[in-house]
């Protein structure tokens, strides 16, 4: 498919586009069934959004030919994940922080 679409005008750029609305929806999917304890966990939460980063991984290795493009695109998503938790994580730390400390 990546062969076909590469000859199309733009045909790789909305690919990318879709495969990279597709990780992220995937990733909420798969945080979702962990429920709350991946977002009161921060091991559950890594683990999970690493274990969809590794299955697209693969197929942006094996389907799209490690395409800088599509790489990128996964990254960007897997970097989205991990802001979130990273914000999660400072708001736990201020709510959770005395107040003579701020």
């Amino acid at each position: 498919m990546f062969q076909l679409v590469q000859r199309i005008s733009n045909g790789l750029g909305e690919l990318r586009n879709r495969l990279e609305a597709h990780i992220h929806n995937q990733g909420l999917n798969a945080i979702e069934r962990c429920g709350e304890s991946a977002l009161n966990d921060p091991k559950i939460y890594v683990t999970t959004t690493l274990n969809v980063h590794k299955k697209y991984n693969a197929l942006v290795v094996d389907a799209f030919n490690n395409d800088a493009g599509f790489v990128a695109a996964l990254d960007k998503v897997y970097l989205y994940f991990l802001s979130l938790l990273f914000d999660n994580y400072i708001v736990l730390l201020n709510i959770c922080r005395p107040a003579e400390s701020l």
